[in-house]
This record gives C-alpha cells, sequence and structure tokens, in this order.
C-alpha cells in the first residue's frame, strides 16, 4: 500500500495535472497531498478533468468556488486556496470522511484543542490549517486552508 501511494505522489508532483485513476475513482487523498506540498496551477478544466464532471460554481470576491459532488474547491487566481470535504465520499489524506467521531479524528490528528467545541483547528506538516467541524459528535465538514500556511 505504502509503495502505491508513493507511486501516486511521484505521477502526481511529475505531472500538472494528476491522472484519474484507471478505477475511475478520483485519488483524492494523493491529490490533498500534492497541493499541501506544491504550489501547482489548477484550471476548472483541468480540475473537471480530474474530478470527471462539472461542478456547480459560486464567485465569491475574488475566489471562484467549485462544487463537485462532495467536495468544494476554491480557487483564488489559479492556486487552490480550499479545500473542504462535505459528504463521506472521499478520505482525507489523514484517513478521515465526513460521519466519524471524535475518536477517529483523535487517533488520525492527536488531542483536541483547548475547549473541546464544535470546530477543531490542527495543522498538516506543511502547515496548512485543517478545520474538522462537527455537529452531534460526528464530522459534516473537513477543511484545508491553502491559502493559510504558516499563520
Amino acid at each position: 500500500m505504502r509503495a502505491f501511494l508513493i507511486g501516486i505522489l511521484c505521477v502526481s508532483a511529475c505531472s500538472h495535472v494528476p491522472e484519474i485513476p484507471p478505477s475511475g475513482r478520483v485519488d483524492v487523498a494523493g491529490f490533498m497531498r500534492q497541493v499541501d506540498e506544491t504550489q501547482v496551477a489548477w484550471t476548472r478544466e483541468s480540475l473537471e478533468a480530474l474530478f470527471g464532471s462539472q461542478p456547480r460554481e459560486r464567485q465569491s470576491g475574488n475566489e471562484r468556488i467549485l462544487i463537485f459532488y462532495g467536495i468544494e474547491i476554491t480557487l483564488t487566481g489559479s492556486e487552490i486556496s480550499r479545500i473542504a470535504l462535505i459528504d463521506a465520499r472521499y478520505t482525507s489524506p489523514e484517513g478521515l470522511r465526513i460521519g466519524y467521531a471524535r475518536d477517529m479524528v483523535r487517533t488520525a490528528l492527536g488531542p483536541p484543542p483547548e475547549g473541546d467545541t464544535d470546530t477543531w483547528h490542527y495543522r498538516t506538516e506543511h502547515g496548512t490549517p485543517i478545520i474538522v467541524s462537527w455537529h452531534a459528535d460526528r464530522i459534516v465538514r473537513l477543511e484545508w486552508h491553502y491559502g493559510q500556511r504558516g499563520r
């Protein structure tokens, strides 16, 4: 499994647009690792090719929010500034999904921040903020804010 993931990361790091896996399922965790580790320019078209569908789109100031089934990708110019998982279709690089309980997050990311509120804040090893949002002790939203690294 580890060799497979390393192979996916190498392919992703070496090409401008990651290849869609032969099974037709998107390797969202590999895609998110690539976004976390590198600054790659993305277009709506390259994201549509990766996810295999046309997204709904919202504009918010200078940001374009592309909403695919189960995932929201915010573009600021050609850079991905945020990725949000919004249903259980995809697994995060940390092994988390929408609907998981708090114990799963503690295992994957460590103890919760002080206050144990309905929103927990973490950082990836590259400094990208991760926000875990809760309702009834289950994850309802997972966000990575790439434009706020190191802040």
